[in-house]
């Protein structure tokens, strides 16, 4: 029995009796939604997992409009493959992992839902090893991370800039992005320092770093630039909000450095920034290759992504690539309101939120094909 609805998390107004004047207040609730038609590029994915990223709450409270869908990142397989997909490229069953720009627009879907649509170019495919709820962490992350280091750092791929070690500040080493990048600049010969908080110190040393500081201490920049005797010139701040871009910024060398942001972060002389630390802004969605806020579609960026998707695919497969560790909430879709609070109140620390979409209550029989 082919499915013509689905389950899936939409944006609704909170107010219950809102008057004419009143402002929306925007919160979530699964709703019944037809089943996404995979466009001409596009393939049809089962969710089997759905992880939450800080993104999804901040685009419900800001950007989106009410009934559009939420989530980005999702793992499943293959159901339909659209008629100008390349052959060969994907196939039914096929088990994969990715992203969209959920909570946007209506056309762009989300992927806290049963069923969604996403570029069949820009998918990373899930190892046996690789469980569905750990994959669906790994796509927006490790994608920002690749642009990060590969686009806005300009840094060869796997590959330190000059061939030899070099410092590589990571601020918010413990968050999803950060993870990704202690990694990858680890296995590109990087010597890697991150900020994070004392309880994940040994995690990120784990994953890399050879050195961690509590961004909490007043003293931090002071004793990042007394450890890297004062040669910092590349960071990453996977936060890039209240303090990082400062602790950034007065941790580099006196001849100053470029640093990777995932926020727009404003540095002229009111804000009290060094102005001879260069901040490159990329934002993730590019890599779809539709128009995102104000920005245009980039042709190179669309290409960096399908090239990252295999590299990232690569050293998953060869388990050179750890995943985000992850908490399933228990009641699937309906459990992503309670992930999504989590998130506003900063209680996830370290780690992804998952969905199992087969948790959630009422799910109906059948397929979408």
């Amino acid at each position: 029995m082919a499915l013509e609805s689905m389950k899936a998390v939409v944006v609704v107004d909170n107010n219950e009796k809102p008057g004419p004047e009143q402002t929306p207040t925007k919160d979530v609730a699964v709703k019944d939604v037809p089943v996404p038609k995979p466009g001409p590029d596009q393939v049809l994915v089962k969710v089997i997992a759905a992880g939450q990223n800080p993104t999804d709450w901040k685009h419900v409270q800001g950007v989106a409009d009410l009934g559009i869908l939420v989530g980005c990142d999702f793992a499943g397989t293959i159901e339909e493959i659209g008629h100008q997909v390349p052959e060969g490229l994907r196939k039914k069953g096929d088990r994969v992992c990715g992203f969209i720009h959920g909570a946007y627009k209506e056309e762009e879907g989300g992927s806290f839902a049963e069923y969604v649509a996403a570029p069949a170019n820009l998918l990373i495919p899930l190892p046996d090893h690789l469980s569905y709820e750990d994959g669906s962490g790994l796509a927006l992350c490790a994608l920002t991370a690749c642009q990060t280091l590969y686009q806005s750092l300009e840094v060869p791929i796997l590959k330190t800039p000059s061939g030899r070690p070099e410092l590589l500040l990571v601020s918010g080493g413990a968050t999803g992005v950060g993870q990704f990048v202690v990694q990858l600049a680890t296995l590109g010969g990087f010597q890697v320092i991150a900020t994070a908080s004392p309880s994940n110190f040994e995690y990120v040393k784990s994953l890399g770093a050879v050195a961690c500081f509590d961004y909490h201490d007043p003293q931090v920049s002071a004793k990042i630039k007394e450890y890297t005797q004062g040669k910092l010139v590349y960071a990453v701040d996977c936060i890039s909000e209240k303090e990082t871009p400062r602790i950034v910024t007065q941790s580099m060398s006196d001849k100053g450095g470029k640093c990777a942001i995932i926020l727009p972060v404003k540095n002229d002389e009111e804000s009290g920034l060094r102005q001879d630390v260069k901040f490159v802004w990329s934002i993730v969605y590019t890599l779809l290759g539709l128009p995102c806020f104000h920005l245009d579609v980039k042709p190179e960026h669309v290409q960096n992504g399908q090239d990252w998707c295999k590299v990232i695919a690569g050293l998953v497969a060869e388990k050179k690539l750890k995943t985000v560790p992850i908490k399933v909430l228990p009641h699937g879709l309906a459990s992503v309101k309670e992930g999504l609070q989590l998130s506003v109140d900063g209680k996830v620390h370290a780690q992804k939120l998952v969905f199992r979409i087969a948790d959630t209550p009422g799910l109906k029989q059948g397929t979408a094909a």
